[in-house]
């Protein structure tokens, strides 16, 4: 009997060490629930960081509300989506120092090494992200001036005239909605600008006398 209770004990112990070592460590595929009216954000991203796992660095300056209504349970990394979506309305974006992830106002974020990529980036998770790109066709100067007006509050286009390349700094959906009207832009068929040296007239050689 003395051997049984021994026994029984320690599958206990056992079963309770994997039950909380599950609760504490969710994978991957874990789910989450967000469905708030008006939550302020500090509480959403705390709420996140416990389910996932993940470790957030919050600044008390990081503040606003915000609701999601999701009435059914969300995988961990729509649930990121839609915080970095909710931090972007509010004026905020998360970056990764290290091991860490800092939530701090989208303005200070562009200057704090946030992601740079040649290639149009993926639409998910939400996030401030540098995308060069170099059209093609048509000068960046010309682009420049049809689009400047549609980045967000947070986001900036510079062209670079010496290798003819747009950086565009803004949050990935924006981008996305830039890309496209880039790629209608920028054909061949369309190219409506010309190099100095085209548009000049061409000089006229002086016609030498016959003596």
């Amino acid at each position: 009997m003395a051997l049984f209770k021994r026994i029984l004990l320690t599958v206990l112990f056992a079963l309770g060490l994997s039950t909380a070592f599950a609760a504490e460590s969710p994978g991957a595929g874990g789910t989450i629930n967000l469905n708030f009216d008006k939550i302020e954000i500090q509480e959403l991203v705390k709420i996140y960081a416990k389910a996932s796992g993940k470790r957030f660095i919050v600044g008390p300056a990081v503040q606003g509300s915000v609701s999601l209504f999701n009435p059914t349970p969300l995988s961990l990394e729509e649930a990121y989506h839609q915080l970095g979506t909710a931090l972007a309305l509010n004026g905020y974006a998360i970056i990764k120092k290290d091991d860490v992830l800092v939530v701090t106002s989208a303005r200070n974020a562009q200057r704090d090494g946030i992601e740079t990529t040649t290639e149009l980036p993926a639409l998910k998770p939400e996030r401030l992200v540098t995308w060069i790109f170099k059209p093609k066709y048509v000068s960046v100067e010309e682009i420049n001036k049809r689009l400047r007006v549609l980045p967000s509050r947070d986001g900036e286009i510079t062209p670079f005239s010496p290798s003819n390349s747009l950086v565009v700094t803004d949050f990935v959906s924006n981008i996305h909605r830039i890309a496209a009207i880039v790629k209608e832009l920028d054909r061949a068929e369309a190219r409506g600008f010309k190099s100095k040296s085209e548009t000049m007239p061409p000089e006229k050689t002086p016609r030498m006398k016959a003596e």
